[in-house]
């Protein structure tokens, strides 16, 4: 369509910051509109639309943990293995998010048109906003890997001002998958989250209130076991699909991880106090 070319030219033809952010939201919302008429689902998920129903700290808690994952590791990973399409979808997907967050953080209901506009209303922005977004938001060349972490490089940024208010805010733990010492991280403790998510998050394994069998067995072991092996307590349970202390305790066989060993020996002796 050749709407869709000039709007696309638009976008990387002005150096003007405000220019290029409202080309770039005109091209997104294009193609959203065109996209929603052929019956296929638009980039942000129904999870954090402004209809969602789940609290606010829940809300941020899923943007959170889908923005760390894509700018700190699934950009890379698509570049890595020479899908560079996929790395900048998840890229526009990250800056969506990521205003998403924004609004979210400022207690202000996401609009469902003209987000990037309304933003400049809002009280609290990470720095320099006007251009990470310009730059996150610019594609040099949807073949080319190195591009996308370009643009991926400028979404972090954003990220980590977010981060640094949510660590101000108190929201909830900065827990991370993607660190280099995760493993030594409460990654599974009340506010984690990757908890919140997993308690408040509507998941289909999850509707229920009540604690399940892993984050009971965890409670009981706080005092007995360090975080990683916590860690490992709580990858045991959720990769062998553990449901009560019998079958924890029967998990020991040739098929039992040997990283898991040790730990279920801890656990088990304790069990048997």
């Amino acid at each position: 369509m050749p709407q869709f070319l000039d709007l696309l030219k638009e976008c990387n033809s002005t150096r003007n910051i405000e220019e290029a952010i409202t080309s770039t939201t005109n091209f997104f919302n294009l193609v959203k509109n065109h996209a929603e008429k052929e019956g296929i689902s638009a980039c942000s998920s129904p999870a954090v639309s402004s209809k969602d129903h789940l609290k606010r700290d829940v809300a941020i808690a899923r943007l959170f943990t889908r923005v760390d994952k894509y700018s700190a590791h699934s950009i890379k990973k698509c570049a890595k293995r020479l899908l560079p399409w996929n790395g900048h979808d998840l890229v526009w997907e990250g800056v969506d998010n990521c205003i998403d967050l924004i609004y979210l953080i400022n207690e202000v209901e996401i609009p469902k048109v003209g987000k990037v506009e309304g933003l400049k209303s809002l009280e609290w922005k990470p720095r320099d906003l006007a251009k990470l977004l310009y730059q996150a938001s610019t594609v040099q060349d949807y073949g080319n890997g190195d591009d996308a972490l370009l643009r991926a490089t400028a979404l972090r940024e954003i990220f980590e001002t977010i981060k640094e208010k949510v660590r101000e805010e108190n929201l909830f733990s900065l827990s991370s998958l993607y660190d280099d010492d995760f493993m030594d991280q409460d990654l599974f403790g009340e506010r984690s989250p990757y908890m919140l998510v997993y308690k408040n998050g509507n998941y289909l394994n999850r509707q229920h209130e009540e604690p399940t069998y892993t984050e009971k067995l965890l409670k009981r072991m706080d005092a007995v076991l360090t975080q990683r092996e916590k860690n490992f307590l709580w990858g045991m349970c959720s990769q062998y699909f553990v449901g009560n202390d019998e079958e924890f305790k029967a998990l020991v066989s040739e098929k039992l991880d040997s990283a898991y060993l040790p730990v279920w020996e801890k656990v088990v002796k304790e069990m048997e106090k």
